[in-house]
């Protein structure tokens, strides 16, 4: 769960405040995110629900401060300049008597040393009310205070176009306009890209729109809209945008019966193991770390739609596939095995009809006809005929009916009707099925 959803959760006031929107300075970053990582967790671990959490960043002339600030039980002064000694764990709290005091400050131990490779310092004090801790971290500015060999040559971002461009064995980028020229394909899949940075949006977009319709998003919440709204077989989402993040985005995702059958892959330039955890929990299918080699990636967005469609392959074999047979989020997997209980309860319902599979599945009309799809490749008509005319096989292998009964009991107008559909499906008439089987 992110620190913003937490937040909400635990009716938090959490907010962050800059003094400057774009601050330039030398850090490690995945070593700086564990040191916020740890300082922000412990922030909310020891502030009973409903407190304040603030987080400042400040840039002074030569320095660039930044405060954790937290309105929770406090440090008690005498043990302020041993919390960041390694295995201290006395009472460091102002109320040792409550449950925040679990831990052995090991976190902290490594908040230290981490800061100390960055020439920085780290302190903490009480609030300004004497209520709750603020950890400050100062970190210098410039270059001065590093050696050559401790500064990357040549660093890119991992949203630096150069990094994938230079992946392709034809450097050409297509431009944005050729691409919205491609209409819709009915027979391609269609993937939700939502990244908020338009150059490697649109790089995206132009390495995948030959093999795939595209839709994109350059945030969370425009994504949500367009999945609901829009036949999406696939999400490829970054982690940090504005508005709504990757992981907040695929919970609500898995969480809506709209939208919970779309696999998610989470694209982020945060490496540590916690955020890719976070992400899977969240029920996110993949997570690639950027910068991402391009042939990777496009393979994993191909593997993944390659399983679905082995799925509606198997299901199109005439099989009739119980849940156990589907990987299914939790929802579509209760839902699958509804739908189906219905089918079957319903095969000799004549007047069994989309209004009526609705109403009992509780669903839409929409709902259901894209669920179903996502499933099984079948529109809801389709996928009824389907499990009423594989019961019919079996039924016909098993020879305990004659075809007119076998028609009535499947819920066709007629036998002829049923022999009709029966040839469509199997290539044979019902009378030829049964012929294959007393020839052994």
């Amino acid at each position: 769960m992110s620190f913003s959803e937490y937040a909400k959760d635990g009716n938090y006031e959490y907010t962050f405040d800059t003094t400057s929107e774009n601050i330039q300075v030398f850090y490690d970053r995945y070593k700086l995110e564990r040191v916020f990582y740890n300082l922000i967790s412990n922030a909310f671990r020891y502030t009973p629900k409903g407190g304040k959490i603030a987080i400042k960043v400040i840039q002074e002339p030569d320095t660039l401060c930044i405060k954790v600030e937290d309105s929770g039980v406090g440090i008690a002064e005498e043990y302020r300049d041993k919390i960041f000694e390694r295995f201290f764990e006395l009472s460091i709290n102002n109320k040792p008597d409550t449950n925040y005091n679990k831990g052995t400050g090991i976190g902290l131990s490594i908040v230290k040393n981490i800061i100390d490779l960055h020439k920085g310092e780290i302190t903490v004090s009480s609030n300004e009310t004497g209520i709750g801790s603020v950890f400050t971290v100062v970190l210098p500015l410039g270059r001065q205070h590093l050696e050559d060999h401790e500064i990357i040559q040549d660093f890119k971002f991992s949203d630096d176009l150069a990094q994938y461009v230079n992946q392709l064995d034809e450097q050409n980028i297509v431009f944005e306009h050729e691409v919205f020229e491609h209409k819709h394909d009915d027979e391609k899949p269609t993937i939700l890209i939502v990244e908020d940075n338009t150059q490697l949006r649109k790089f995206i977009v132009d390495t995948l729109f030959k093999e795939y319709n595209i839709l994109e998003a350059e945030n969370g919440k425009i994504a949500y809209k367009l999945a609901i709204a829009e036949p999406v077989d696939l999400i490829v989402s970054d982690v940090i945008m504005p508005k709504m993040t990757g992981t907040e985005l695929c919970s609500v995702i898995k969480e809506d019966i709209r939208t919970s059958h779309i696999p998610v892959i989470l694209l982020t330039s945060r490496s540590s193991l916690i955020y890719k955890m976070d992400g899977l929990e969240r029920g996110a299918d993949d997570y690639i770390s950027k910068p991402f080699n391009v042939k990777e990636f496009k393979l994993k967005i191909k593997n993944i739609l390659d399983t679905l469609k082995r799925l509606k392959e198997k299901i199109n074999s005439n099989e009739i596939l119980q849940p156990d047979d589907i990987v299914l989020s939790s929802i579509d997997e209760k839902l699958y095995e509804k739908a189906l209980a219905i089918v079957e309860n319903n095969i000799s319902n004549e007047q069994f009809d989309i209004p009526f599979f609705c109403e009992e599945l509780g669903v839409s009309r929409t709902v259901l006809f894209k669920k179903i799809k996502a499933w099984t490749g079948f529109s809801p008509k389709d996928f009824i005929q389907h499990v009423r005319l594989k019961r019919g096989a079996q039924y016909l292998e098993q020879g305990k009916f004659n075809i007119s009964q076998i028609s009535y009991n499947l819920g066709f107008k007629s036998p002829k009707y049923f022999s009709k559909c029966f040839r469509k499906k199997f290539g044979k008439t019902p009378t030829e099925y049964i012929k294959t089987f007393s020839d052994y």
